[in-house]
């Protein structure tokens, strides 16, 4: 795809663009976009990425679900969790962050702790949009989310009943 733009071939940069879209689905998006990471650099494969995006948008609570999300290059996890168009709930990021964390730390053979590393996606989840029973029961628990994450959300939680 990215030789057929270089070397001009516009025909056969649509067919292969045309044929990678048709094969974006749940069970090869994570695939398609870690291999796409190693080709950023170019404009077809920017495009690409972008289609494979919104492909993750609309399929967000079964794409980071899976396993191979876990896969992806820490920078292109936040860039998903961070969309403003991903359509998942807050509870599927989380658990999507502590699975990559996890899998980060395990493969760090210990020399990383899981709080550390899973401190670098909670920006992108809005805890105050977990129920505050899946919250306490759930996520403070594991002992990850600071304490104050918890409490500001479930502050903001009882403030928005008494509104």
């Amino acid at each position: 795809m990215n030789a057929a733009d270089y070397y001009g071939l516009e025909e056969l940069r649509r067919a292969c663009i045309g044929f990678v879209t048709c094969c974006i689905t749940v069970d090869t998006v994570n695939s398609i976009l870690a291999s796409a990471e190693r080709y950023i650099q170019y404009k077809c494969t920017k495009s690409l990425v972008q289609r494979v995006l919104e492909f993750v948008d609309k399929h967000g609570n079964e794409v980071l679900s899976l396993g191979s999300f876990a896969l992806l290059p820490e920078h292109v996890v936040r860039l998903i969790l961070s969309r403003e168009e991903l359509n998942a709930d807050e509870l599927t990021k989380f658990q999507a962050a502590l699975h990559w964390s996890q899998r980060s730390c395990e493969s760090s053979c210990g020399t990383l702790d899981l709080r550390d590393v899973i401190s670098n996606f909670l920006e992108c989840i809005e805890f105050y949009k977990i129920p505050a029973s899946i919250l306490m029961r759930e996520v403070h628990p594991l002992g990850v989310v600071p304490d104050h994450v918890i409490m500001n959300a479930l502050a903001f939680q009882v403030n928005n009943l008494f509104d």
